[in-house]
């Protein structure tokens, strides 16, 4: 008899098959989306019906189906593309169960195979007193069956996930494109002239900052991201994004105003300035080495606890959270986890070094009060720096996503380092266009994640599942090793 075709998905009915290409069905008398993305959807969603049925003209045929009914269904374009990556979601999670019920299939049968040597204990008897040992061993080993198949070699185990991690680091060239600090740099004085960032008004630093003669300033800014739509020409109408037309409409996503309609929907009672040079960082706060540091500190490897610690922590993930002071951009908060256990190594709290906080960046970083001095969990800057001296070392991997910016605001240089954002972005070309963390969770983790502030622990343990996940998928290593 021929072999049973797999499927994963038996609680998806059958139907005809009606569909031998894989296109769209037209919805009339307009669909909420347009056509390329109504047929990018439909590809992703045939490739996960692809993955778990092994006739591809059924697979296109559910697909196409499926993605004309929710088509049919949805009443904009935000409610089509939720509708469908959670159907992408439900097929990934009814293949998994598909696999996991293949597997233990496989050992349960397995265990009903009995060995040589079980046969042998239930079924040997034992021997007759009447008879001599040797007439007895061969009447025994007569009467056993012969086996028909001989058992599977039990499965190899996988090469450490660490040892294939350090194919993953980016090069040093590659990383001084994408601003990383990879050498300590010359100090650079900079000017009393600033420019705010929010707003973009030039402000004099010594003025604003001065604690006696203080000038009172409103920064009035739009938090948001500007958005350019305008309504589609195509028959039907609907809303579809573009650029550069002189027809199209520019909003904030934080109120929804257009473009020059007011100066900001926020105010703050100061400008605020993040400097990019690592020469002026490097007069703000010196960065270091973390060799540097660790000698600094007088923590040597060949103390038992740094032993021990090598030995458990070899990679981390990280991330941090940043707030706006007179002394520019500083770390606010900072958590990191083990990328062997996935468990928490820090996260706390850190009191920034500036002497006026103006904004604490509430609406990324969900902290709504100063850190102080004696509130629980809550540490100073130095204080950080020892933590990291004596958790990592020069040998020590470090896992995250744009992480230029939390190196930055820590101060401190890492040799070897794993980026997601530099590593899986789909734009290699330009370092400015990199994917966002959120973009990347759904493509590789299915997962939605900062659905409104950012959680610095989530932020450090997507990008190591991400990177276990691509080490653990041989196609997708091979593909990032070899770019």
């Amino acid at each position: 008899m021929p072999a049973k075709r797999r499927n994963d998905f038996d609680d998806v009915p059958a139907k005809k098959i009606k569909h031998a290409k894989l296109l769209p069905i037209p919805v009339l008398p307009y669909a909420p989306v347009r056509q390329d993305e109504r047929q990018h959807y439909l590809k992703l969603l045939h490739k996960e019906y692809a993955k778990g049925i092994d006739d591809n003209s059924i697979a296109i045929s559910r697909a196409v189906e499926e993605e004309y009914e929710i088509c049919k269904k949805s009443k904009s374009r935000m409610e089509y593309t939720n509708v469908v990556k959670k159907s992408m979601y439900k097929l990934m999670k009814a293949r998994k169960i598909g696999d996991d019920r293949r597997r233990e299939k496989a050992v349960n049968d397995q265990r009903d195979v009995p060995t040589t040597s079980t046969a042998q204990r239930k079924i040997s008897p034992s021997p007759h007193p009447s008879l001599p040992a040797s007439s007895a061993s061969s009447a025994s080993s007569a009467s056993l069956p012969a086996p028909s198949t001989p058992l599977p070699a039990p499965p190899t185990p996988p090469p450490s996930l660490y040892s294939q991690l350090s194919k993953l680091c980016v090069p040093k060239e590659l990383l001084i494109k994408h601003k990383f600090v990879m050498d300590l740099p010359e100090v650079v004085k900079p000017d009393d002239i600033e420019e705010c960032i929010r707003c973009h008004t030039k402000f004099l630093r010594s003025e604003q900052f001065d604690t006696k003669n203080h000038r009172t300033t409103v920064c009035k800014f739009h938090p948001g991201k500007m958005l350019l739509e305008t309504n589609s020409n195509i028959i039907g109408g609907g809303q579809r994004r573009v650029r550069n037309r002189e027809y199209s409409n520019r909003y904030y996503t934080c109120c929804h105003e257009l473009q020059g309609e007011s100066e900001g929907c926020k105010e703050l009672p100061s400008h605020v300035f993040k400097p990019e040079d690592p020469g002026i960082l490097h007069w703000f706060k010196r960065f270091r080495t973390i060799e540097g540091l660790r000698k600094t500190l007088d923590i040597r490897d060949d103390e038992k606890s740094q032993i021990e610690r090598k030995r458990r922590i070899r990679a981390i993930g990280i991330d941090c959270e940043m707030c706006f002071t007179n002394l520019g951009f500083e770390l606010m908060k900072v958590s990191a986890i083990d990328f062997d256990t996935m468990k928490p190594i820090l996260d706390n709290l850190v009191i920034p070094d500036g002497e006026i906080v103006v904004d604490l960046n509430s609406q990324v970083s969900g902290v709504y009060s100063v850190p102080k001095e004696g509130d629980p969990g809550t540490l100073t800057f130095d204080e950080v720096m020892v933590r990291l001296a004596e958790l990592t070392d020069r040998d020590t991997i470090v896992i995250g996503h744009g992480l230029e910016n939390d190196l930055n605001v820590l101060r401190l240089i890492y040799p070897r380092i794993v980026d997601t954002a530099v590593l899986f972005s789909e734009n290699q070309i330009d370092p400015m266009r990199k994917d966002p963390l959120k973009k990347l969770a759904w493509k590789y983790l299915s997962k939605n994640i900062q659905q409104s502030e950012h959680d610095p622990m989530e932020d450090a343990e997507i990008p190591v599942e991400i990177v276990k996940r691509v080490l653990m998928n041989a196609n997708l290593r091979k593909q990032r090793v070899s770019r």
